[in-house]
């Protein structure tokens, strides 16, 4: 259950971090690791000389075995401190990059130490050749480097667009070059998972990569009759004074504060269902405790709506309406 609850998206391509910036992470976490090394290799030399033993910086150099366990060991306690409290390296911090999971989040202390381990791995290096800029201390940890500034405005998309017009809609982001030799062909996958082949019809440009982009909803607000963004309707109506009752009615979110009723329409009962959803994951997450969250689509709890909503002056027709669209497809939408 608390999985499910902290899901709040997939990490896509088009946050990941580019090659530049993992080379530039690997060169500063290796200058970062170097004067770590002399630091430890200092006080291994003095507490040796101290116990007698005047030859240990001699016999170490001579010592290949000693060499890689010591240089390993380094690495483990650097990656390992670094990543397990901040997901973050000196060469992360530089480059604005952070280590996370699926999901987007912070990876559990098991996912680093694979992480750190997989490191180790001889010619590891080699794996980042090709797209997307990922090594196998990635993939066989499951985590992620991406961009943090990419990473925290898709965090802030709490509720995304799902129909347009009435369609059924889905937002990619292309990623266009004058056209040359092209030596592989892009795909997409359609609603049942297939691979399509992608065909773009344009005669001065190619689609070289191609990726989901979750494009924010508006919802309607009925006391200003403007449409607004969940980030305003957050900080107007759902600040963090006074403890608040948000319901859901049809298509509608009704937000009760006191004696105060403010009223909200969106363009389904569906879109309505998965609002008032993502609201309560954004909150447990938050560990706000001032709203309750009302998803009760009994007939006790609509008939409490309905009557108090009348009372208040609200048009029965109107509150008894659960689309403001009407689905007649589907289509996809691309973002070049």
């Amino acid at each position: 259950m608390e999985e499910n609850n902290q899901k709040k998206f997939t990490v896509t391509a088009e946050i990941l971090a580019s090659h530049s910036q993992r080379f530039l992470n690997l060169l500063m976490d290796y200058i970062g690791q170097l004067f770590l090394f002399i630091i430890a290799f200092s006080i291994a030399v003095t507490i040796a000389e101290t116990n007698g033993n005047k030859d240990f910086a001699a016999n170490f150099v001579k010592n290949d075995i000693a060499q890689y366990t010591f240089v390993a060991c380094i690495s483990l306690v650097y990656y390992n401190v670094f990543e397990i409290f901040f997901a973050r390296t000196i060469g992360k911090f530089i480059t604005q990059t952070i280590v996370v999971d699926e999901n987007g989040e912070k990876p559990n202390h098991e996912r680093i130490l694979v992480r750190t381990l997989c490191r180790l791995i001889p010619f590891e290096i080699l794996s980042f050749i090709g797209m997307p800029a990922r090594g196998w201390h990635d993939s066989i940890s499951k985590t992620f480097v991406v961009n943090k500034n990419l990473l925290d405005e898709n965090e802030d998309i709490i509720f995304d667009t799902k129909t347009q017009n009435g369609n059924s809609v889905k937002y990619e982001l292309a990623l266009l070059e004058k056209k040359g030799n092209q030596l592989f062909p892009i795909y997409t996958k359609d609603e049942y998972g297939r691979n399509v082949k992608l065909e773009f019809d344009n005669d001065e440009y190619n689609i070289i990569k191609i990726s989901e982009y979750r494009e924010p909803e508006l919802i309607h607000d009925y006391q200003t009759k403007n449409k607004i963004n969940v980030n305003t309707f957050l900080s107007k109506y759902l600040s963090k004074q006074g403890v608040k009752m948000v319901s859901k009615l049809n298509n509608k979110i009704i937000v009760q504060n006191e004696e105060d009723i403010n009223l909200f329409v969106l363009k389904s009962d569906n879109d309505a269902l998965r609002f008032i959803e993502s609201l309560t994951e954004r909150f447990v997450k938050l560990k706000r405790g001032d709203c309750m969250f009302v998803n009760d689509s009994s007939g006790p709890q609509k008939k409490y709506l309905y009557n108090l909503l009348e009372e208040k002056g609200f048009n029965k027709d109107f509150l008894y309406r659960k689309e403001t669209t009407y689905s007649v497809g589907s289509s996809n939408l691309f973002k070049m």
